[in-house]
């Protein structure tokens, strides 16, 4: 893991409103996210997390693979290893493989799609395709974003209000993402759902085998994680200010019948979807916001979040931060 010079803020947490902010090893592609796993620190690069989002897996045609089409993505374990430099890929049954985290100059370029926008990626070898071929059953590759290739957030219609207290985010660069370098949830709206799930009479045995409260977690598949005191106060923040590090409230997830899929098994419930239809439908269902974040370009400090960070979240209508 590389070294910062930041200090390391106390694992607690800092404030009554928001007590830690948790950090998830980054996934393979915005077609493969998963059930990640936490770590403890993650430093920070230009399109996001360093190397979120950086991969994908597509089929023979070229077409990127998602949990819709092949549920059993989810079952596939990335690590990017930084001290290594090497993306290991684990899976049940599966020998573990390691491809290297950067591209050499020989690898094919190709041009891809990721929701529209054109995109230059580098395929990352036949041992890697080999891999997933035999593990998911049907000819498939691994590519990855080219390193030379910029790709910027695309523009959304705000309000005045939100335009005035928010940094152009359009020009935030992407990854493989679908809408934005990050995407947090709140830990205690996960814990309204779940006890909304546990407390519908209609709810089967089967749909309730699997939804303790870190499996609703693992469902929205964020890469940020934090903890407020009331549920879903995250709607209303435009900012917020993760130890020195400002992050941008660019919008709300738009969730659909991906949250169905249990990041475990790959098995499929009606769960979480149909409690968010009826409680969160606020002409899409949603859950979650995206968050972009500018790194400095005059900064040559590595910028980390850490596990137990103080955040300070500040409301569309506030001036200032929140008060905690």
């Amino acid at each position: 893991m590389e070294r910062s010079e930041e200090r390391d803020v106390e694992e607690t947490g800092a404030s009554p409103a928001l007590r830690s902010a948790h950090v998830f090893d980054p996934g393979v592609s915005i077609c493969w996210t998963r059930a990640p796993h936490q770590v403890r620190q993650w430093p920070l690069g230009a399109h996001g997390l360093l190397y979120d989002r950086g991969w994908m897996v597509v089929n023979v045609n070229g077409v990127c693979l998602s949990q819709k089409r092949e549920p059993r993505l989810c079952l596939i374990r990335p690590e990017v290893q930084l001290q290594r430099d090497t993306l290991l890929l684990r899976a049940p049954g599966m020998e573990s493989l390691s491809v290297p985290l950067e591209a050499n100059a020989q690898s094919q370029v190709c041009q891809s799609r990721v929701c529209g926008d054109r995109v230059e990626t580098q395929d990352c070898g036949e041992a890697a395709a080999d891999w997933l071929s035999d593990f998911l059953g049907q000819t498939c590759r691994l590519i990855r974003l080219n390193s030379g290739f910029t790709r910027d957030a695309k523009k959304k219609k705000r309000t005045k209000q939100q335009e005035s207290s928010r940094e152009d985010a359009a020009s935030s660069p992407l990854s493989l993402v679908n809408e934005a370098q990050y995407l947090m949830i709140n830990r205690t709206s996960a814990e309204h759902i779940h006890r909304i799930i546990h407390n519908r009479d209609d709810l089967t045995s089967d749909q309730n085998l699997f939804l303790d409260v870190d499996n609703v977690v693992s469902r929205f598949r964020a890469n940020l994680v934090v903890s407020a005191a009331t549920a879903f106060k995250e709607d209303e923040w435009s900012q917020l200010t993760i130890t020195n590090t400002v992050f941008t409230v660019t919008g709300k997830c738009s969730r659909c019948h991906m949250v169905g899929i249990n990041q475990e098994t790959g098995d499929r419930t009606m769960e979480p979807l149909r409690t968010l239809s009826v409680y969160r439908d606020q002409g899409k269902v949603t859950f979650g916001v995206y968050l972009s974040h500018q790194l400095p370009q005059d900064s040559s400090r590595t910028t980390v979040l850490r596990v137990g960070s103080r955040v300070q979240p500040q409301t569309i209508s506030s001036p200032g931060p929140d008060p905690v």
